[in-house]
């Protein structure tokens, strides 16, 4: 069996090599987990989409098309000569391209127009547990909103509960999470008037007394606060104690 998966590391790599790739990252889990590819003649990303057009980065110029699946950059050395020493590294595109078949992004140089499609999700609600366990709504759109003199007035329901997070090295960090409750609502843009297919996500909102996760003390910095769905039925703090067991945070 050992051979056989060596094998099929063997050609693999032969494989990537033909093809003038030297770095290949795996698919990771997750349903938005796509693999990416690098090579001498540009990139490739295995995901879906709709794109052409140009990209202008870190002084290379590519070309950047997609017709269902996958996702390809080109370099074109050629042009590069004009893209002269000046110009910003993190660049310019011009073109088109389809995001997760929601919206259509229109891009000339450094500007960006965004055209969401009728079935893209746009929130319309937002609402906060206050402490004596009843939601503040805060509607969007025609909705009325919050002022600011109301929203500060709110008293949010909140707890504190102790977290311990184990870093890869074994190492145990003890800290306080304080966690509050939130309650978003979704509707397609061309059915916001209709509440029947509308999507609610009820979350808590998490704040540590100090920095969580691999990054704690480095440059990059650990995790301060973060977001995590609740299931049906289950209690801010069995959410959080979920999350414990779950999440783990790699910066």
């Amino acid at each position: 069996m050992s051979e056989i998966k060596e094998f099929g590391a063997r050609m693999k790599d032969s494989i990537l090599r033909l093809l003038g790739i030297w770095s290949f990252e795996p698919a990771q889990k997750g349903w938005k987990g796509y693999w990416s590819a690098r090579a001498s003649w540009g990139e490739v990303a295995g995901r879906p989409g709709l794109a052409f057009g140009f990209v202008l980065n870190d002084r290379r110029f590519l070309l950047n098309f997609c017709l269902g699946w996958p996702v390809f950059y080109i370099r074109l050395r050629f042009l590069e000569r004009w893209t002269g020493e000046a110009r910003d590294c993190m660049g310019d595109r011009w073109g088109f391209s389809l995001v997760d078949g929601r919206s259509i992004h229109l891009n000339w140089r450094d500007k960006t127009k965004i055209i969401d499609l009728p079935w893209s999700w746009d929130v319309v609600r937002k609402s906060e547990l206050l402490a004596d366990e009843t939601w503040a709504h805060d509607f969007y759109g025609k909705g009325k909103r919050l002022t600011w003199e109301e929203r500060k007035a709110l008293t949010l329901w909140k707890r504190e509960l102790p977290y311990t997070y184990v870093l890869r090295c074994g190492e145990v960090q003890e800290r306080l999470a304080t966690i509050r409750v939130e309650e978003w609502e979704c509707r397609q843009l061309w059915l916001r008037w209709c509440p029947l297919f509308a999507r609610v996500r009820r979350s808590i909102w998490v704040e540590f007394s100090g920095e969580v996760g691999e990054g704690t003390g480095s440059w990059k910095g650990g995790t301060m606060g973060c977001g995590y769905d609740m299931k049906k039925g289950e209690s801010p703090e069995d959410c959080l104690r979920r999350m414990e067991r779950e999440r783990k945070f790699n910066r």
